[in-house]
């Protein structure tokens, strides 16, 4: 499962940094976050990793060489914004994080 805020936009400086973070004020951020931490204490997610530099799909490899499996990834069903799928794929959110949950 992937959890992404894509409300935000391309960092001026930075193609692929997604920000949406900067604009927002710090309450919202903070129910962001929140929202992970309810996944977490429901027992919701049997794992969990934040999307960092190697964006999503490499942070994905990263959460299943730790777990020792592998997966397939429907590229169709990947929440992504307004952005080059290439892009999308290596950008880094302000806010994303990939999961892993039983059936």
């Amino acid at each position: 499962m992937v959890a992404v805020d894509l409300d935000g936009r391309s960092h001026p400086r930075f193609r692929l940094n997604w920000d949406t973070t900067t604009r927002k004020d710090a309450r919202r951020v903070r129910e962001h976050m929140g929202l992970m931490a309810r996944i977490g204490e429901k027992g919701l997610a049997a794992s969990c990793k934040d999307i960092s530099n190697p964006g999503v799909i490499g942070t994905l490899a990263m959460l299943f060489e730790a777990s020792g499996v592998g997966g397939t990834v429907d590229l169709g069903l990947l929440p992504r914004p307004q952005m080059d799928l290439a892009d999308w794929l290596k950008a880094y959110p302000g806010f994303g994080f990939v999961m892993t949950a039983r059936e």
